[in-house]
C-alpha cells in the first residue's frame, strides 16, 4: 500500500498468484523509467481473476518521458472484471498522454497524443421504440484552453444525439459529460 511493485523510487514485478480486489478507496501505484519491464517500468501480474476498482497512479521516474508508441504492460491478469474508477499521472508532457487499453489479459498504458475517453465504447443499443443508450466522455489530461468535442450520429435515422457537442474547461475536463 502507498508504493509501486518494486518500491517507491525503484522498479519491479509484484506477483500474486491467486485473485486479487481492488477496493474503491484503494490505489495501485506503478512507476515507469523505461520500456523493460521489473527493471525500467513497474508490473502487478494477477495469475488469477482481478477485480479492478479504485485509482491507478502513475509516476515517471529520472526525467523519463515515453515516446509515442511505447506501450507499458502495468497490470496483467488470468481474467478481469470491473475498472479503475480514476487514473493519476498520465498526462506527461505537453499534449502527450498515457491512453489505457483494457486487453483480455492485461491493462497497457500506450504513450499518445492527447485522449478523448468514451465509455462505454461497445453494446449501446436503440430501437424503433425509443429506447436510449447513454455514454460519457472526458478527456484524459487538463487541456491549456478550451477543447469543443462535435458529436452526430452515423445514421440519424436510426440514433440522435442530444447535443450536437461537449465542450470541455481546464477546471471540467475529467467530470463526464
Amino acid at each position: 500500500p502507498g508504493g509501486a511493485p518494486g518500491g517507491t523510487g525503484t522498479t519491479g514485478v509484484l506477483t500474486i498468484t491467486g485473485s486479487f480486489t481492488q477496493l474503491a478507496g484503494g490505489a495501485v501505484n506503478v512507476e515507469l523509467g523505461g520500456t523493460t519491464v521489473g527493471t525500467k517500468y513497474d508490473r502487478l501480474a494477477i495469475g488469477g481473476a482481478a477485480t479492478l476498482g479504485g485509482a491507478l497512479n502513475v509516476g515517471l521516474l529520472g526525467g523519463f518521458s515515453p515516446a509515442l508508441a511505447d506501450a507499458f504492460g502495468v497490470v496483467t491478469y488470468g481474467s478481469r472484471a470491473g475498472n479503475f474508477s480514476t487514473y493519476g499521472g498520465l498526462g506527461y508532457a505537453a499534449n502527450r498522454t498515457l491512453r489505457t487499453v483494457l486487453n483480455p489479459a492485461d491493462l497497457t498504458l500506450v504513450a499518445s497524443a492527447a485522449d478523448v475517453r468514451v465509455t462505454p465504447t461497445a453494446g449501446l443499443v436503440t430501437s424503433a421504440l425509443g429506447d436510449t443508450a447513454t455514454f460519457t466522455v472526458v478527456l484524459a489530461t487538463a487541456p491549456t484552453a478550451d477543447v469543443t468535442v462535435p458529436l452526430s450520429a452515423s445514421d440519424p435515422a436510426r440514433g440522435t444525439v442530444s447535443a450536437s457537442s461537449l465542450t470541455f474547461t481546464p477546471q471540467n475536463f475529467s467530470q463526464p459529460q
